[in-house]
């Protein structure tokens, strides 16, 4: 509880300082809580590398309109993406790779009609027929759904 507490607080004070929030390969363990919502102004949130690190994909990351770069690769998430990931249009990279993801990908994700780059690689429990929706996303230049068992 005190760790969730003083991750929340840090990143509500967070919120007014910077665009970028960069803690890859940092040994952070926990969860991500639910207050990234909040960083309205964040641009770019890599906390890649961090094993330990996951929970949930909590659906207020959809608040986060303002983001280009989403890479939480490598960490210890699990669950689906929620709907709510349709709504970070601005975004260009969203990079997933073992991360954890399960289940079917959300048709909403063809709303993020600014990728350039979306992989999801590796993640064995990410099943499911592919959305056809993800023919919206014209900007892509890298796809990589290697070891997902799309069916």
């Amino acid at each position: 509880l005190a760790v969730y507490l003083l991750f929340s607080l840090f990143l509500l004070s967070f919120s007014v300082l910077s665009e970028k929030l960069l803690l890859w390969n940092s040994g952070l363990e926990g969860t991500l809580v639910t207050e990234i919502g909040n960083l309205f102004a964040l641009e770019e949130l890599r906390i890649a590398n961090n094993p330990k690190f996951g929970g949930t994909f909590a659906s207020e990351i959809g608040r986060l309109q303002n983001l280009l770069i989403f890479d939480v690769s490598d960490c210890g998430f699990h669950g689906s993406l929620p709907t709510e990931i349709g709504s970070m249009t601005s975004t260009r990279a969203l990079v997933l790779k073992n991360s954890g993801v399960t289940g079917e990908l959300p048709s909403e994700i063809g709303l993020m009609t600014s990728l350039t780059m979306l992989h999801l690689e590796e993640n064995t429990l990410l099943s499911g027929a592919i959305p056809t929706e993800l023919g919206q996303l014209t900007t892509i230049e890298e796809l990589d759904m290697t070891g997902c068992n799309f069916g």
